[in-house]
């Protein structure tokens, strides 16, 4: 049975999954540069064209430059995250980008060395990957299976390293930009020993990164296999969550089918009543791996100390 946050489905069942390539689903190409389906998303839901879009980057430019302290990157790809994900409020968009690089100073604890070949032992525990296709309405889907964790093996801080660095992999697909997120929060084996290992002090840093600081909105999670103590958690989360975001959050415990309701069995692994074999994140992880002399690059922007 799903006890759902949000009593809105926020997909249509019946509409056929959009499946794409392993290879595409984890390597993107240029991401201003729309595929016709996504200039047409990105012209309906967005208002994107190329007028609005040059001057939107022109003026986010300026705001940027005219920061006092900050470096960034400045290019139309990573410009674009931002602004799409705002639906082109350029205010607003310069407000997301300042926090994320406001986040990223003030905290060092993840930042620091941040790059995938360090987190090997982390992404070996089979806890994270985006699945390889798009649900019903295209959008990624990323899976978090956090009862992977060992506190004993490593700490709360290289898992949510190891997890940042998905994220921001993620947030260089276009149709996360125009489209959205979609996320699975696996709470199997999950219980006290993890809660107890969580700072408290991360509870709301970890959620002010992922609603005010990353180009990215996620449209929905889907909470799976939760055990009572997950109650506990969300009590501690829920005061810093948005209204919207709260409703978003669809709790299914154990019930496939209630799953199946929103992401259909085809793109599912067999963890989940799914069609596509067991869940193995080492694909997804090579392509982290590969990606890490761009991850190392990226870590010299951001405001001066």
């Amino acid at each position: 049975m799903c006890h759902c946050v949000s009593e809105q489905s926020l997909l249509d069942p019946r509409t056929p999954a959009v499946t794409i390539s392993r290879t595409q689903a984890l390597e993107y190409s240029d991401s201003s540069v729309l595929s016709p389906e996504l200039q047409k998303m990105a012209a309906d839901e967005l208002g994107e064209d190329s007028r609005k879009r040059d001057a939107c980057l022109s003026r986010l430019r300026n705001l940027i430059q005219a920061e006092t302290g900050l470096q960034s990157r400045l290019d139309d790809e990573f410009l674009l995250r931002f602004l799409r994900t705002k639906k082109f409020k350029v205010e607003v968009a310069f407000k997301t980008l300042r926090n994320y690089y406001r986040h990223r100073r003030e905290s060092p604890e993840i930042f620091t060395g941040l790059r995938p070949s360090k987190l090997k032992h982390v992404y070996q525990a089979n806890g994270q990957m985006r699945l390889a296709d798009r649900d019903p309405q295209g959008r990624p889907v990323f899976v978090l299976r956090i009862g992977c964790w060992k506190p004993s093996d490593y700490d709360y801080y290289q898992l949510r390293k190891a997890n940042m660095l998905c994220l921001e992999h993620i947030c260089l697909d276009p149709a996360v930009q125009v489209n959205g997120l979609v996320c699975i929060l696996d709470c199997r084996g999950w219980g006290l020993q993890h809660l107890l290992a969580f700072p408290i002090s991360q509870v709301r840093k970890t959620i002010d990164l992922l609603q005010d600081c990353l180009p990215a909105r996620f449209k929905a999670v889907h909470v799976v296999y939760q055990p009572s103590v997950f109650n506990v958690f969300f009590s501690l989360a829920k005061p810093f969550l948005t209204s919207k975001n709260i409703n978003r959050i669809q709790i299914h415990g154990s019930d496939m089918s209630s799953l199946h309701k929103h992401l259909p069995p085809s793109i599912l692994p067999e963890e989940y009543g799914g069609l596509h074999g067991s869940f193995d994140n080492s694909k997804y992880c090579q392509c982290l791996y590969d990606h890490e002399a761009s991850f190392i690059q990226d870590m010299k922007y951001g405001y001066l100390k």
